[in-house]
């Protein structure tokens, strides 16, 4: 079902972030290339990656420790990785 809108009868942005949120998450994983730009490790079992390429940027939210994150290779900024991610 579309949502119905008008310049008389426009939606609440916040039903478009949730009507988008809710398509995004029935999505399944998928793997990607990019460049890592940027890496915050962190002493819990949340880190967070930017990963780049030529059109897009986008940040990357990882449940793991900052070991195994370290154990998985040399990550640093200006790799180039594949990710199995779920948008």
């Amino acid at each position: 079902m579309g949502l119905e809108s008008s310049a008389d009868h426009p939606q609440p942005l916040r039903v478009i972030v949730n009507a988008t949120r809710a398509w995004v998450e029935r999505l399944n994983p998928v793997w990607v290339e990019g460049q890592l730009i940027e890496i915050k490790r962190r002493s819990g079992v949340t880190q967070f990656l930017t990963l780049r390429d030529s059109l897009a940027e986008v940040s990357v939210t990882l449940s793991t420790s900052a070991a195994v994150l370290d154990a998985a290779g040399p990550l640093t900024e200006g790799t180039v990785v594949a990710a199995w991610v779920r948008p």
